[in-house]
């Protein structure tokens, strides 16, 4: 619904709550869904939305949890500072002879 995703980028409060749920409530109901169907769903909408949105960052959280605790830091130290000196080596910058 467009006219739902342009009443969020105009709402004032934070994460456009509120301006969200009633803009979508009002446009179910302008296609003859009752008022407490349509509120249902609003808020259905917001929690789903809500629960995914955490459930991605968890995930993403645990995975780099999982990566840092089972990557020594002192390989990882090694790992950068091999690095940046295979870029000087090849950097062919003015300085190499």
């Amino acid at each position: 619904m467009p006219l739902v995703v342009l009443a969020t980028a105009l709402a004032i409060t934070p994460g456009g709550i509120g301006v969200t749920e009633l803009t979508y409530a009002g446009g179910l109901r302008l296609f003859g869904t009752p008022v407490s169907t349509a509120a249902e769903w609003a808020i259905t909408n917001r929690v789903l939305c809500m629960a995914a949105s955490f459930s991605v960052a968890l995930c993403a959280m645990m995975t780099f949890a999982t990566v840092k605790l089972f990557t020594p830091a002192k390989a990882m130290v090694q790992a950068s500072n091999q690095g940046s000196k295979g870029n000087a080596q090849s950097s062919g910058g003015p300085l190499e002879s």
